[in-house]
């Protein structure tokens, strides 16, 4: 389990929550600027407002440096290091050792074939797909995703979901991932939290906690 208790400023927003993570993927779902992103960077610690506390299968973590907690953040923008192969961003967190599981992240995201290339040469898919096997490479207890999926297109995104499902099967991890796209929410989710106004509203089911989206929930659902 995954807890969160958060009270902070982030610009204009005040931010105050208490969130619990126990389902293997939860979607952190609101509008743009509704404060998603900061949740998943304070969790990962890479913004500790002095009113945090961050919990992970009851230890506190809060005092602990990003790079000692194992909570990866993936956002969209698949910061690899540019001046390294694909390959060697994946070996990076393993600090050169374990090249097997490096090699075998590759395949499992059909990305072997760009193993020796540079971020710079890979495609948006490719480049998206070696920062999600990079964060698996570090075996996290958890997986922040920052609308890691989103400008994918429909077939890829189902693809990575099923793959990063099948990791989570046999992982034992958590994900929390934010998003405001519904299609994608429905896809994923074992339960949304709803953000709005810098709280959680609401949490449980996508059909439960999106109800005021019916139409669209229908038309999606195809009912």
């Amino acid at each position: 389990m995954l807890e969160l208790m958060l009270r902070g400023e982030r610009g204009r927003q005040t931010l105050e929550v208490h969130l619990r993570v126990t389902q293997p993927w939860t979607v952190l779902f609101g509008a743009s600027g509704a404060g998603k992103s900061s949740i998943l960077r304070a969790i990962a610690g890479l913004w500790q407002p002095p009113a945090t506390q961050v919990l992970l299968e009851g230890k506190d973590i809060s005092s602990l440096s990003p790079d000692r907690r194992q909570i990866p953040l993936v956002t969209h923008h698949a910061a690899l290091f540019p001046n390294m192969t694909a390959r060697e961003n994946l070996l990076f967190p393993l600090r050169g050792k374990d090249t097997g599981s490096a090699d075998e992240l590759l395949r499992r995201f059909q990305v072997e074939h760009v193993r020796d290339s540079k971020p710079a040469t890979l495609s948006s898919g490719e480049r998206q797909r070696v920062a999600l096997a990079r964060a698996l490479a570090c075996r996290p207890r958890v997986l922040l995703l920052d609308e890691a999926l989103s400008g994918l297109d429909i077939p890829l995104r189902t693809q990575l979901i099923v793959e990063l499902r099948r990791w989570q099967a046999n992982s034992g991890a958590l994900i929390l991932s934010v998003t405001h796209n519904l299609s994608e929410t429905l896809e994923s989710a074992d339960e949304v939290a709803r953000l709005e106004d810098g709280r959680i509203t609401q949490t449980g089911p996508a059909r439960a906690v999106l109800s005021d989206r019916r139409d669209h929930l229908l038309s999606l659902l195809g009912d």
